[in-house]
């Protein structure tokens, strides 16, 4: 009779054993699921694609088929597993906010596709352990209006949330907007009048201030004159196609080809300028045979400023990668 209870301990312990690794494997396939973004059906995808790839490398391992098809992957599983680890991610995240030596806010209001106004806050805080860690803290909807006492209200639901020390903030990051860096009725006013605040430092955004910097550093001279050569030669596909067969007949290690300039994501001329430059010649070559005169591109003058103004551009989007 010992005996035979003592194997029935050991079944139990062996199948507590695997419900657990299968448990936490279905953990794992949820969070992957979740960073990359997925829907939660596709915890079945995975698990197919899984038995697929052992019935080719083990096929005689018939314990890891069993316990791969017991993974837990409906999508009700899926929801419920993203749902405890981001409930675990924000209790340590909490936990690391109560006891850091110091933290710091950076707030960014903008609006998404469906004209929305959403509030981005991100917290920075020093661990105990003098360890330098960035979150994002909450991203929370906004109403109609996005004046400073509503991005307040906001960030007062945020940090109560969150159960963030007031205390220990020593700086706050807004963009350059008025609702947010007003003396009196912007975000930084109100925040600077409020007793349960302490006296903390306004920052600029270095992004927003050098995305302003070259919002208004613009080559106008130059840009036109690289513009009007895009747009002629990419707004039609039969002189696209012979610009691109033309330089790949040159068989030099150039690009054989420049994107277009997007206004609104200014970053994208640095590509444009870059490449522009890199096939200069071929360009010239292309244009005289298509009997199109640009005399900039033979001025001295005009070719320094454009690459000044490539170089200044890069240096712009290199540190704006680095930031």
């Amino acid at each position: 009779m010992k005996s035979k209870l003592n194997k029935q301990t050991n079944v139990m312990a062996v199948f507590s054993k695997e419900t657990d690794i299968t448990t936490e494997a279905s953990f794992c396939m949820a969070f992957n699921i979740a960073r990359a973004k997925r829907p939660y059906t596709d915890g079945i995808y995975l698990t197919k694609n899984i038995l697929d790839v052992i019935s080719i490398l083990k096929p005689e391992d018939k314990k890891l088929f069993y316990m791969v098809e017991n993974i837990s992957n409906s999508r009700h599983t899926m929801e419920r597993r993203i749902s405890i680890i981001s409930s675990e991610i924000f209790s340590n995240l909490q936990n690391e906010i109560a006891n850091c030596s110091a933290l710091s806010l950076a707030l960014n209001e903008s609006t998404d596709i469906q004209d929305k106004p959403q509030l981005a806050i991100f917290v920075r805080y020093v661990t105990m352990n003098i360890e330098v860690k960035e979150e994002l803290l909450d991203l929370i909807a906004l109403k109609e209006t996005t004046r400073g006492c509503d991005i307040k209200d906001a960030l007062d639901v945020v940090l109560r949330k969150a159960e963030v020390p007031n205390a220990k903030i020593v700086s706050v990051l807004t963009d350059g907007a008025p609702s947010m860096t007003g003396c009196k009725n912007g975000l930084i006013g109100i925040l600077k009048s409020d007793t349960d605040f302490p006296d903390f430092i306004p920052i600029h955004c270095i992004i927003h201030r050098e995305h302003l910097m070259a919002k208004y550093f613009k080559y106008e001279h130059v840009m036109s004159v690289v513009l009007k050569i895009v747009n002629y030669i990419r707004s039609d596909s039969k002189i696209h196609r012979q610009f691109k067969n033309f330089v790949e007949s040159l068989e030099d290690d150039i690009p054989n080809d420049f994107p277009w300039y997007f206004l609104v994501r200014w970053l994208s001329v640095n590509n444009v300028l870059i490449k522009f430059f890199d096939l200069l010649e071929p360009i010239k070559t292309f244009l005289k045979e298509k009997d199109k005169n640009f005399p900039q591109l033979s001025d001295p003058q005009w070719l320094r400023d454009m690459s000044f103004y490539t170089d200044v551009v890069h240096h712009l989007v290199t540190l704006n990668m680095s930031l």
